[in-house]
């Protein structure tokens, strides 16, 4: 290794910032050299998911010059519910954003705060992402409208609005994503607007069968691919009780996902549909840390 010229060192540090940071930290600890040459890779791959790692990263990120803190990836959660006092100082976690939106290429949002949530999305919709490719957003989640903030958007997976109605109209998705071609919505409950929604827009793309409506639904021109995904079962004991109607809401509309599983798609007609099984559970904060891991440039 010694007689490798710091170049290759540097490209064996690139190639260390494909998991969550833990092995270009490990190099840094090898010696003094090799702590010099990780350094315009240490922030590449970041993750936190608490006040702690939270506070600590924005601490080190605005003592960092701006050369050394290049954020290509970024894990940011703010997942405590039954808590929600002790949850991350929204604050903390624009600011990051901020500081890693001009590089960032793979970003997972997490905010289950429910007073918190919709109003911190909103701000993150708000900002320019020059850059990013994937974006995996969860919690109770407003629509992408800013026009031109995600320009390189190829991949985003929305969780955490239970019915989103109105998603695929008024080209408010379109004009945030003009390069989206997979979105994935997952956590669905009762939402029998937003599946009829749905098969609107997809009928919008066959000639023909475009139903006249006041709000016209249509699929980005840009999308090949759209995944979707019930939530878990209502509750029907214990906690918070789902209502009678509830209960038969969305059960209706687990009956619209069947129908739309068979669904046939004629060749290069475009999006394909894939319709997953209910979620037995809630996705946690680990599994969508394991998605983004998934995602990582």
């Amino acid at each position: 290794m010694n007689t490798l010229p710091p170049e290759l060192h540097a490209y064996i540090c690139e190639f260390a910032c494909t998991d969550d940071g833990e092995t270009i930290r490990a190099l840094r600890s090898v010696s003094r050299y090799f702590q010099e040459v990780a350094k315009p890779y240490l922030y590449r791959t970041v993750s936190a998911s608490d006040e702690k790692q939270v506070t600590g990263l924005l601490e080190r990120l605005e003592s960092t010059p701006p050369h050394l803190r290049y954020i290509k990836n970024l894990f940011l959660a703010s997942p405590d519910v039954l808590h929600p006092s002790n949850a991350v100082d929204p604050q903390k976690l624009m600011r990051i954003i901020t500081l890693a939106a001009p590089t960032l290429q793979t970003l997972s949002f997490v905010v289950h705060t429910h007073l918190a949530s919709t109003s911190l999305i909103a701000r993150l919709f708000r900002t320019s992402f020059p850059h990013l490719r994937a974006l995996i957003v969860s919690g109770f989640y407003p629509f992408p409208s800013s026009v031109g903030k995600f320009p390189r958007l190829q991949s985003l997976h929305l969780l955490g609005n239970r019915n989103p109605h109105g998603l695929f109209q008024m080209s408010t998705l379109e004009d945030a994503c003009p390069a989206l071609t997979h979105l994935r919505i997952s956590g669905l409950g009762a939402a029998g607007l937003f599946v009829y929604e749905l098969e609107e827009a997809l009928r919008s793309e066959v000639p023909g069968e475009d139903d006249e409506c006041v709000i016209p639904s249509r699929v980005p021109p840009s999308v090949k691919r759209i995944t979707v995904q019930a939530g878990p079962e209502p509750a029907v004991d214990g906690g918070s009780r789902a209502t009678n109607t509830t209960i038969l809401k969305d059960m209706v509309m687990v009956a619209q996902l069947e129908m739309l599983k068979t669904r046939k798609v004629e060749e290069g007609s475009g999006v394909r549909l894939t319709v997953l099984d209910r979620a037995l559970a809630p996705i946690s904060v680990e599994a969508l840390r394991t998605d983004w891991l998934d995602t990582l440039a």
